[in-house]
């Protein structure tokens, strides 16, 4: 019975040093993160002065926070944290100041003998593609066309949303991103009307070659707004990224401000 207790207090001890020194070699390591930049596009220089920082967690346990000049990445400093007890989830999921987006993908548009009134078309992304079949599409029919987009548009619809008013409207904000559209990008077109002559169906479908991503990250200061743009695509053919044409947007790409 002796042995045993022994045995018992020996494991015990054994267990709490395998935990303390386990311990210590992982809060060795936790600051052993090493940053580097590549420059996409643009004068790194730009960017001095700006210092970013990056959140990262993992299970819900280990937590991080990187802080680095946007020019020096090597000058990176790193604080960590462990919790116990997993972190609940919170979604504390705010809708975004604003957002700026190309309508990519595959877009239907229902309606039941409807007449679209000029407004309406402009509503719609593509409408001038979509308005260029409607016309030739016969009463009773259904007609697909694969039309390249920059022969009958240059630049990309771009669609704006603001939960926040800065004096600018979402069409003067849409009008400065100015991306021009690939001329091999292509679109198909479908639409189907009734013997009437009304529309029942409008369809896009993107072209499947392009994954496009022009997310934006958006910051309310209180007084002003400041946001970047995701700018790149995807292209299925070469299984590459490649940045989106900013030559025709006043500044190119970056940082802005209202």
């Amino acid at each position: 019975m002796k042995a045993a207790v022994a045995l018992i207090l020996a494991l015990g001890l054994l267990s709490v040093g395998l935990m303390a020194g386990a311990n210590a070699v992982i809060h060795s390591q936790v600051n052993q993160v090493t940053v580097q930049a590549e420059t996409l596009a643009g004068d790194p220089a730009a960017a001095e002065g700006l210092t970013l920082s990056l959140p990262a967690e993992c299970q819900s346990q280990l937590f991080w926070d990187f802080s680095f000049p946007a020019t020096r990445p090597e000058q990176l400093s790193t604080s960590f944290s462990f919790d116990l007890f997993p972190r609940p989830f919170l979604d504390n999921y705010v809708f975004p100041p604003l957002s700026i987006y190309i309508p990519t993908g595959s877009t239907a548009y229902y309606s039941s003998g409807y007449t679209y009134l000029e407004q309406d078309w402009n509503s719609i992304p593509w409408s001038a593609a979509i308005q260029q079949v409607e016309k030739q599409t016969q009463p009773g029919q259904t007609l697909t066309r694969q039309l390249y987009a920059a022969q009958i548009s240059p630049y990309f619809p771009i669609n704006v949303t603001m939960s926040v008013q800065y004096g600018l409207s979402e069409r003067a904000i849409a009008s400065y991103f100015s991306i021009p559209i690939p001329e091999d990008y292509q679109i198909t077109v479908t639409v189907t009307k009734d013997s009437s002559g009304g529309i029942m169906e409008l369809s896009v479908q993107d072209d499947e070659r392009y994954s496009i991503d022009i997310g934006t990250y958006a910051y309310d200061t209180g007084g002003s707004l400041v946001f970047t743009l995701a700018n790149s695509f995807w292209n299925n053919e070469t299984n590459r990224f490649y940045p989106l044409d900013g030559s025709h947007i006043d500044g190119g790409w970056g940082i802005y401000r209202f």
